[in-house]
């Protein structure tokens, strides 16, 4: 009977021996356990696509999701085969034809890249008139 309720008071709710385990977080470090961590999808998404991102909880070694990366920076560049590479609100001014004849004139206008995209129709980088 001694040896019974010793054995009751060791093993109790189990709570004395149970430790739980932080996560190893895939950037490096760790995530305490019960702790939530935002994470991201890609480090510079391109294109003028946007952050992605999820929480990510750690419960006793585990960490839930599958989005990789500790930080995102949003690239809003525009790389065209016509202008080549052109920041955010970088603008340029394109021709609607490479070569025109007279009496007609070289028609532009001016494209800007907002987020990613570049605006506006034209694709020439340069226009030449002829006589």
């Amino acid at each position: 009977m001694k040896y019974l309720i010793g054995l009751m008071i060791l093993l109790g709710t189990g709570q004395a021996f149970a430790q739980e385990r932080d996560c190893f977080a895939p950037w490096g470090g760790y995530v305490r356990h019960g702790s939530d961590v935002m994470a991201y999808k890609d480090q510079r998404p391109t294109g003028g696509a946007r952050c992605e991102y999820q929480w990510r909880r750690c419960n006793d070694g585990f960490l839930s999701g599958w989005y990789q990366y500790s930080s995102c920076q949003e690239d809003y560049s525009c790389n065209t085969p016509e202008f080549g590479y052109m920041s955010h609100y970088q603008s340029v001014t394109a021709y609607m034809n490479s070569d025109v004849w007279a009496p007609n004139r070289c028609q532009s206008e001016i494209r800007t890249c907002i987020y990613g995209r570049l605006d506006g129709s034209y694709r020439y980088s340069y226009c030449r008139e002829h006589n």
